[in-house]
């Protein structure tokens, strides 16, 4: 009886360790912002950015607008606010940002930032992780750019 008892226990544990609380739903509007300034000041913030952060960068076209990094390397925790229950330290992680700069007219400018994140799985190789906040990447650099904007604004 006594080993019965261990063995749900340990069963109990080894279920729950292993799930994750599911991310809710983000929306689109989560993942952009309008900036109160022209194309070019915003363009040049985002740049900032990249090179404050030093994310690498794969692609850059500021004619269409879209800049796409290369891999950044981390960990879940680093990704994800708290899903893995502690754990995500322990798990390798990498993410690309995609940056969208749109005009919206002389003194507004649309951003989006869409994230991509794989974590090193079980069979040594990269994954995709779908089980994480989605906003939470684009939402910690729209903060960063923001201090960059509110920067640029104090020095007016």
């Amino acid at each position: 009886m006594r080993n019965l008892i261990m063995c749900l226990t340990f069963t109990s544990f080894v279920l729950t360790g292993c799930a994750t609380i599911p991310p809710k739903a983000v929306t689109y509007e989560q993942k952009q912002r309008v900036y109160n300034f022209n194309f070019d000041t915003t363009w040049s913030k985002i740049s900032e950015l990249i090179s404050k952060e030093n994310l690498p960068i794969k692609a850059i076209d500021k004619n269409s607008g879209i800049i796409n990094t290369d891999f950044v390397q981390t960990s879940l925790d680093q990704v994800d606010k708290g899903n893995f229950l502690g754990l995500g330290i322990l798990v390798k992680a990498r993410y690309t940002l995609s940056f969208f700069v749109t005009q919206i007219d002389e003194t507004h400018t649309k951003v989006i930032i869409n994230s991509h994140i794989e974590h090193f799985g079980s069979q040594n190789e990269w994954v995709s992780t779908f089980n994480v906040d989605d906003s939470f990447l684009p939402n910690k650099y729209f903060k960063k750019l923001n201090e960059l904007f509110s920067d640029a604004s104090a020095g007016l």
